[in-house]
C-alpha cells in the first residue's frame, strides 16, 4: 500500500552532508480519518507507523532521524445532493 521514493542508499546525497526525504504515497482515505491523522491518530498514523517500520527493517531508510513525507489524498465526497426540505424552483406548489 505504501510506496516509497528514497534518492540514495541510506538517504545520503553524493555530498554526503544532506539526507535526502523520503516521500510515501498511502493513498486516499475518507474525510474522517484525515481529520483524525490532522488530530495524530486514526488508522492512517498506524499505517504511516507501520510503512516506517518497514522501510527501516529492509535498510531503505536510516533508522536515526531523516525526514519523511507523508503523501494523503482525501477521497471526493459522494455526488448525492440531499435537498433537506427545500423544493427546487421548477417544483414549486
Amino acid at each position: 500500500m505504501a510506496e516509497s521514493n528514497s534518492g540514495a542508499s541510506k538517504g545520503t546525497t553524493a555530498a554526503g552532508s544532506q539526507t535526502v526525504p523520503v516521500v510515501i504515497d498511502l493513498g486516499k482515505y475518507s474525510r474522517n480519518r484525515v481529520k483524525k491523522l490532522r488530530k495524530g491518530s486514526g488508522v492512517i498514523l498506524e499505517d504511516a507507523g507501520e510503512a516506517i517500520a518497514e522501510l527501516q527493517a529492509d535498510g531503505k531508510i536510516d533508522a536515526k532521524c531523516q525526514p519523511v513525507v507523508l503523501i494523503v489524498r482525501e477521497k471526493p465526497k459522494s455526488g448525492k445532493k440531499k435537498f433537506k426540505g427545500v423544493l427546487p424552483r421548477f417544483m414549486k406548489i
